[in-house]
């Protein structure tokens, strides 16, 4: 006998056709990156990334990516107490999408430490999804925990030149 659902399921695929990420990708609505010109491609090389833009400047680009995560108790209150934390510095309730892309950008400032600390978890075996292996779930996450910590740790500190 099948699993009784645990979310209420879309009744149709309305919701799909309608999100915006959908329509822009398909009317070819042009992100903020430019194209690149026939010229600047070198066949059989590969090109390095560019490089991402300052952190003290603000790209204007949409955030319309949706992304969903499940998270566990101990997981929730450590990212509401983080809204929190940031809500009550700049006077306002800042959204988990605001704060959590403010993380982004000093993860992205911070890649190279963070891919180098990495490797430093070695290489795992994923734990099963089932019932009864949260804590394998658990000493996972926090390996990867730490090595983020390591890393951000080792990063300089970021070029702060604008705010107030």
């Amino acid at each position: 006998m099948p699993k009784e659902l645990t979310r209420k399921q879309p009744s149709s695929s309305l919701a799909n056709i309608l999100a915006e990420s959908s329509v822009d990708s398909a009317t070819g609505v042009p992100g903020v990156h430019d194209p690149v010109a026939a010229s600047d491609k070198v066949v059989g090389t590969i090109q390095p990334a560019e490089k991402p833009a300052p952190f003290d400047h603000p790209t204007g680009e949409p955030a319309n990516i949706p992304r969903q995560f499940g998270l566990t108790k101990t997981a929730d209150s450590a990212l509401r107490e983080l809204v929190t934390v940031y809500s009550d510095a700049v006077g306002y309730d800042l959204t988990n999408a605001e704060v959590f892309r403010g993380v982004l950008h000093a993860v992205e400032h911070a890649m190279p430490i963070l891919k180098r600390e990495a490797r430093h978890i070695g290489r795992q075996k994923r734990p099963k999804n089932s019932k009864g292996n949260e804590a394998l779930r658990d000493e996972l996450e926090r390996k990867i925990g730490k090595a983020f910590v390591a890393g951000m740790r080792a990063v300089s500190e970021m070029d702060q030149t604008t705010g107030s």
